[in-house]
Order: structure tokens, then C-alpha cells, then sequence
């Protein structure tokens, strides 16, 4: 009798399909829109099962693959997605093993996930169902079939089969160490007498970040996003199974991996590939990597800060009347103005994100991040709060603001973490104005004091 789920849920970043109707949930939409957001699900999951009857056991017959499917052009599913596969063919049964779903039905969902506390669950789907989801999404779909006995293969499932319990299917996401990638990695090998050795000699020596990368070459916010919020844990050289957290890596590891064969009688067991067979059930043309990265935001960046900084000089020269005379005039240097209070409010709300990330949320990818030496949370107070703090104190807050965003830019041949390059206009104009205005509070004296009324219609100019 064929397998048949009780129940089928396939989640999408827009729509949500339930027992083959497809409806429209704004619910899920907005849940789908953050977890997009904050740019951590490397498992794009396409159909997955909330209860179904499983068969206690398998026939000799069974097959198992590992399944990737291909990053596909929403964001939820950048990165790809792996499976198992177990295919009976005398008792029907064509069943999916995932662990790359999340309930987003929970009430505490959105607060799981922003604090870095959520659960995923391993599901049970059918292959019939991933193959429509993968068409519908457009993504291509590699089947390598595993050589493993037929005992191993009943040990891996009735392992999967027990994981998949309610009691026992939900586990802690981790963006780079627990995911829907590696946990199939670690089952594999936990397989009574499947001793599988992976080859790493071909393998370059790659950080978490460059192995990111491609994925993020034509996703122009998406990589400034992760750029920015994710800390110098991404920079750290990755390991040949820790390579294992990108789908694809996975199926390269596959390809090349061994696994020891017992022999009939006394004979020693020998190697084999791991894989016996890889088949394309799905491919989409056209479907490629960009071999580059897209710079359209460093180009747009670099137009602002020179048009700002050109402004800027501008008003320098005519209110000190050229470049060479001294510095004495107050009113020469460029006051805070509407943009330069937006500037660092925007700064200084990045900050508050980049603090809350790497000193209060359970994200450990967001630890030690480098970025907050130029979008400090403090950056918010003199956006707000300008005319309330008195001068002295801006003064060596914006010194300091100086000395930290240049610290970063001169650090960079030094730092694991390497600023996104989009962002260099960006810090050099934070210190241009940190300069600017550390420079401006510290200019004045008695003789050069104006009227409330004039450090008012300063604070309002758009420079």
C-alpha cells in the first residue's frame, strides 16, 4: 500500500498549501518576511509532513539517497536543502525524511527566533510531494543513491523513524552546526558498522564566509545583511565536515566519500564509493552561481559620500573664506543637520541591533562582530538628543567616533572580518562628519559664541 501522510503542510514564503489546496495566509507571509529578514535559514524546506504513519520496517528492496535540492530564487531557499530518501518499491512506500522544517504556527515563534532559541522538527513527507514543491519553486533536484546493506539501511531508518516521534523531533537550530545539512551527516555515521570515511585531500581551506559567498554574490541586500550582522565567528577556517552546513557541500562530500564493505567469510572488508549512483530528477536551466560580486550598492554608496563630503568642503571654504586660513571659525566647520542626524540614527539603531545579536541573543554566529567599532549604539543619543548634551561631551564623543570607525578601516589587512565593500563609503563618511563635528565643538570660545537662535537654524540645515 502506498505511503500516505494523515496530514501535508507545504510551506512557501507566500503561500502555504494544505491537502492540495493552496491559500493565502497573511500569517505566515509576515512570519516567512522575518525569518527572510534575518537571513539564517540555510535549510529551505519544501514539503513536509506534521503526522503520518510510518511502516515499522522496510523490505530488502529499500533504497537510500541523499537528496539536495538547489538553491531556488527565494530567499528562504538561498542556500538549497538535503534529505533522505528511502524508496521501497515492493511494499510502495517512497518516503522523505526532513529536518529542515519549523513550525511557524507557534505562538513564540517570532521571539524563538529573533533571541536565536529556535526549534526546528524533523518531518516525514513524501517524495511525490517534494518533487511538486520543487517544480512550483523552480529548483533542481540530485539523487545520489547510498551503498549501504540492507541491514544498515533498516538501522538508519528505524533511527529516523524513532527521531521523528513528537517526543523527539524537535532540536535546536544552529545556522552553521545544526541544520538540515549536517544533521544527515551525523545519522550516517552513527549507522552500526557503516564506516564512512570522507576525502578531504582536494578540499581548499575556506572560511565560513567565503563559502557563503557565492550564494550571496547576486543578492545585493541579502549579502550586505549577513555581512553586517553576522560577527567574525564566519571568518574562522571551516573544517572539511564542518563544510557539511551547505547542501551542496554535503553532496560534494558524498561524491567523494568511502565507505567499508564487509567481505563474505574472512576476507577484509574493503572500500567503496559511498554513492552508487547519482541521478538529475529535476533541472532547471540557467540555474548558476554569479561569479562575481555585485557592487551596485558600493557604487551608490560612493556617489553619497562624495556628493556629501563636496557639500561639505563647500560650505568650509565660503564660510572660512578658503582652505588656508586657520581653523578658528566655528560656523565653518559643517553643523549636525537633518542628514548627518540621520546618518548616525541609522547608525546607532544597526548598532543596537549588532549589541543585541552578539551580547544578548542565543546567535552565536553573531558574536565578536568587528562592524560595531562604526555603527555604535551611542550613535542614537547625539541623533536625538543633540541639543540636550552639553558641547564638551560632544567632543570627545565624536573623537572617539572618529578614532573608532578609522581604527576599522586601518585594521582591515588585520582583521579576519573583512568590511562588506559597499560599506567603506559609508565609514569614511562616519568619520568625516565625527571629525567634522569633534572639530566644530571644539573650535569654539567666548569671542565666537552665537545666539540660541542661530545654533537652532544650524541643527535644521540638511547637511
Amino acid at each position: 500500500m502506498p505511503f500516505k501522510p494523515s496530514r501535508y503542510r507545504l510551506h512557501y514564503s507566500i503561500f502555504v498549501r494544505t491537502r492540495g489546496k493552496v491559500a493565502r495566509s497573511d500569517e505566515n507571509r509576515t512570519r516567512a518576511l522575518i525569518v527572510f529578514a534575518l537571513s539564517v535559514l540555510i535549510c529551505g524546506g519544501l514539503g513536509t509532513v506534521a503526522r503520518a504513519q510510518l511502516p515499522d520496517s522496510l523490505s530488502s528492496d529499500t533504497r537510500i539517497s541523499l537528496l539536495t535540492i538547489y538553491p531556488g530564487d527565494a530567499i528562504y531557499a538561498a542556500f538549497g536543502h538535503s534529505t533522505y530518501r528511502f524508496h521501497d518499491p515492493t511494499n510502495g512506500y517512497d518516503i522523505v525524511f526532513n529536518y529542515g522544517t519549523f513550525d511557524s504556527t507557534d505562538p513564540y515563534f517570532i521571539p524563538r527566533f529573533i533571541y536565536g532559541k529556535l526549534n526546528y522538527v524533523l518531518s516525514v513527507g513524501s517524495m511525490e510531494g517534494l518533487m511538486r514543491g520543487a517544480a512550483i519553486e523552480r529548483r533542481s533536484v540530485v539523487e545520489q543513491k547510498l551503498r549501504l546493506s540492507p541491514e544498515q539501511i533498516q538501522n538508519l531508518y528505524r533511527t529516523l523513524k524513532i527521531n521523528a516521534r513528537p517526543e523527539n523531533r524537535t532540536y535546536r537550530y544552529d545556522f552553521l552546526f545544526e541544520n538540515c545539512a549536517t544533521i544527515l551527516l551525523d545519522r550516517i555515521r552513527a549507522v552500526d558498522g557503516a564506516r564512512i570515511r570522507l576525502d578531504s585531500t582536494a578540499a581548499p581551506r575556506e572560511t565560513f564566509r567565503e563559502l557563503l559567498q557565492p550564494y550571496l554574490n547576486h543578492r545585493v541586500f541579502y549579502d550586505l545583511g549577513i555581512a553586517m550582522v553576522l560577527g567574525s565567528t564566519l571568518d574562522k577556517p571551516s573544517t572539511y565536515e564542518e563544510r557539511s552546513f551547505l547542501p551542496l557541500e554535503l553532496m560534494n562530500a558524498f561524491e567523494k566519500a568511502v565507505v567499508l564493505v564487509p567481505q563474505a567469510g574472512d576476507e577484509p572488508a574493503r572500500s567503496a564509493p559511498l554513492v552508487s549512483r547519482t541521478d538529475t530528477l529535476s533541472w532547471v536551466a540557467g540555474a548558476s552561481f554569479a561569479e562575481h560580486q555585485d557592487l551596485t550598492l558600493l557604487w551608490i554608496f560612493a556617489l553619497i559620500a562624495l556628493l556629501w563630503i563636496g557639500l561639505d568642503l563647500r560650505r568650509f571654504y565660503i564660510n572660512n573664506h578658503g582652505f588656508a586660513a586657520p581653523f578658528h571659525n566655528r560656523g565653518a566647520f559643517p553643523p549636525i543637520g537633518i542628514a548627518a542626524r540621520f546618518l548616525f540614527g541609522v547608525a546607532g539603531a544597526a548598532g543596537l541591533i549588532l549589541a543585541f545579536v552578539w551580547f544578548v541573543s542565543a546567535h552565536t554566529v553573531g558574536i565578536a562582530n568587528w562592524n560595531m567599532l562604526w555603527v555604535l549604539p551611542t550613535h542614537i543619543l547625539p541623533a536625538v538628543f543633540w541639543s540636550r548634551i552639553p558641547a564638551v561631551w560632544r567632543r570627545w564623543y565624536f573623537r572617539a567616533s572618529a578614532l573608532a570607525a578609522f581604527a576599522l578601516l586601518a585594521l582591515q589587512p588585520l582583521l579576519s572580518q573583512k568590511l562588506h565593500p559597499a560599506l567603506f563609503p559609508i565609514v569614511f563618511l562616519i568619520v568625516w562628519r565625527s571629525v567634522a563635528l569633534g572639530l566644530r565643538e571644539s573650535s569654539s570660545g567666548p569671542t565666537e559664541e552665537r545666539t540660541t537662535e542661530s545654533q537652532t537654524a544650524d541643527d535644521h540645515m540638511v547637511t
